[in-house]
């Protein structure tokens, strides 16, 4: 019986730092600078030529560090590699360059966040909030009971379902089914292999 408004914040015109713009990264930027009208910058530790990524996703600068990317963003997305030297690589320090009105987005892997001081991060107001898909242990369990991230009520949380579509598993079954005809006729370099350098893109 009651109509309780809530606003909402529009996305037009406002800043998104893309952490790793390769394949995912890069079209999350596309849709975002084409689609919403923001205003796309990235950072990657791989040395990218902002001519390309300009005209192939929209964005705007290639900023020199992470800090220099989130610093005035109002959104963070994150689109890195769960790899050893990525564990914790959001943690307390650089939540701290964020602004305090930003939200950040995880649908990478979970392991890239020090869940812990992010919670501390979004309970002291230092963040405006979180949206998660990924998590440290799935289905999610807070690494420390006194640090739930359920607890908030600024965090968006979804069970690792970012990219479940009827049409992107179908697009899943079918590269896979076409890698085994590959495999039975000995055309390895046609198939979608995984490697060191394309684990890195």
């Amino acid at each position: 019986g009651r109509w309780d408004v809530s606003m909402g914040r529009e996305v037009r015109g406002k800043r998104l730092a893309i952490i790793g713009c390769g394949r995912i990264g890069g079209r999350v930027a596309l849709i975002a600078s084409r689609g919403f009208g923001m205003e796309v910058v990235t950072y990657d530790t791989r040395a990218l030529c902002i001519d390309e990524v300009n005209e192939k996703y929209g964005v705007r600068e290639v900023m020199p560090s992470f800090r220099a990317a989130v610093e005035e963003a109002a959104f963070v997305s994150l689109h890195i590699p769960a790899k050893l030297e990525n564990n914790g690589y959001i943690n307390a320090q650089t939540l701290g360059f964020m602004r305090k009105d930003a939200w950040l987005v995880n649908t990478s892997r979970g392991s890239i966040i020090d869940e812990g001081a992010l919670f501390d991060a979004l309970s002291q107001e230092q963040l405006a909030g979180a949206a998660l898909d990924v998590f440290q242990v799935e289905p999610y369990l807070p690494q420390d009971t006194h640090k739930d991230l359920r607890s908030l009520s600024r965090v968006l949380l979804s069970p690792h379902v970012g990219s479940s579509t009827r049409e992107a598993c179908a697009r899943v079954a079918r590269r896979a089914l076409r890698n085994i005809e590959l495999a039975r006729k000995g055309d390895y370099e046609a198939m979608d292999l995984v490697s060191a350098t394309r684990a890195e893109q």
